[in-house]
């Protein structure tokens, strides 16, 4: 099979993600793990030609400097979709990861995310963040939210995306796609400008780096609705790690500006299902009065309490890992694995094993 003929067939066979490494067979992950493909081993001349043939010109006339960089650009490919790919190098070759985008943006519903998400999603000002591990859908869950309000709100949504990946056409909202290197410098460039370019609704990458940080909350503060996501694996340490990305004098502001725009964290885990299917696991921290205060006060303890009270559709992780075992969706096993108090979990099973036996 020849690369393009091999991404077909990680499409047929329903992988998210395509990896190309000179030297070795192709290899695609499945249901969360990496499966051999019965085929040659990728020859290095011909991995680096495929590269530069589907790459930006900037990066196909210095593939090393690429590699060396760890590159990432989109591409679409007529018939198959588009892939989202990232390069790197390996004992001095090519190494090529091609991420599978979805043709069409899934609903809330669709990717059985929480009903209140909608209702975050449609928060006019503050700042929401969409937390969780490599690979846990987080860009999925902001492409949907972006999408419900696309289809509910007349306003201008300005996205700011390393690179591009779901492609949004125009429904209620007008949506303008910007793509760092081609059409901006920088994240926190590109949300700056977003600011002064009449835009309602704010959609930046990660929150790297002070500079990103500080443009984040700006926005917030001055009325517009701003998302963002990060790698955190629960609520508490994404207001943790905001704080800690910006120098020890600013530190205090950072921190009252946090509490005052926080409108809601979603950390999020795709869990295994029995029919080997895989969902979102969510936890969710909204802002208010109480989360302000503890925001202030640095009392994350108290924070990862509130919020399995429920209040406000809240949820800790562990909550709705134990509801979906309850309803037969995941075994106890991957409760387990996936749970961020493990403890916590087996406490829950413990006691519905218990009411279960009479």
């Amino acid at each position: 099979m020849n690369f393009e003929e091999l991404l077909k067939f990680a499409a047929d066979q329903g992988a998210s993600d395509v990896h190309f490494q000179s030297g070795s067979a192709p290899q695609l992950r499945i249901g969360g793990l990496i499966r051999n493909v019965e085929s040659p081993a990728i020859d290095v001349t011909a991995l680096r030609q495929f590269t530069a043939s589907i790459a930006p010109q900037a990066i196909a006339e210095d593939i090393n400097g690429a590699m060396f960089r760890g590159a990432r650009f989109s591409r679409s490919f007529d018939g198959l979709g588009r892939f989202r790919c990232s390069l790197y190098g390996q004992r001095g070759n090519v190494g090529l990861v091609m991420h599978v985008v979805a043709a069409t943006v899934a609903t809330i519903d669709q990717l059985n995310l929480p009903a209140v998400l909608r209702e975050i999603a449609q928060t006019r000002r503050g700042i929401t963040i969409v937390t969780g591990p490599s690979g846990s859908g987080k860009s999925t869950t902001l492409a949907a939210m972006v999408d419900h309000l696309n289809e509910t709100f007349h306003g201008k949504i300005v996205t700011i995306e390393d690179p591009i990946e779901v492609l949004h056409s125009h429904k209620k909202a007008l949506i303008a796609q910007r793509e760092i290197g081609t059409d901006v410098g920088s994240m926190a460039d590109g949300i700056e400008q977003a600011i002064v370019q009449d835009a309602d609704v704010i959609v930046a990458g990660d929150l790297r780096n002070a500079a990103t940080v500080r443009a984040a909350l700006r926005a917030a503060e001055t009325g517009h609705q701003v998302f963002a996501t990060m790698f955190n694996p629960n609520a508490t340490q994404v207001l943790e790690r905001v704080i800690g990305t910006v120098p020890s004098d600013e530190k205090r502001a950072v921190t009252a500006q946090l509490a005052e725009a926080m409108t809601a964290i979603i950390a999020q885990k795709l869990v295994v299902t029995k029919d080997g299917k895989r969902r979102p696991a969510v936890e969710i921290l909204r802002g208010g009065q109480y989360t302000t205060r503890c925001i202030l006060e640095s009392r994350w303890s108290d924070l990862s309490s509130y919020l399995g009270s429920r209040q406000g559709c809240m949820q800790q992780l562990e909550q709705h890992l134990l509801e979906l075992y309850q309803a037969g969706v995941i075994s106890g096993t991957e409760a387990m694995k996936l749970a961020t108090n493990p403890e916590t979990v087996a406490e829950g099973l413990r006691a519905m094993r218990r009411s279960a036996g009479g």
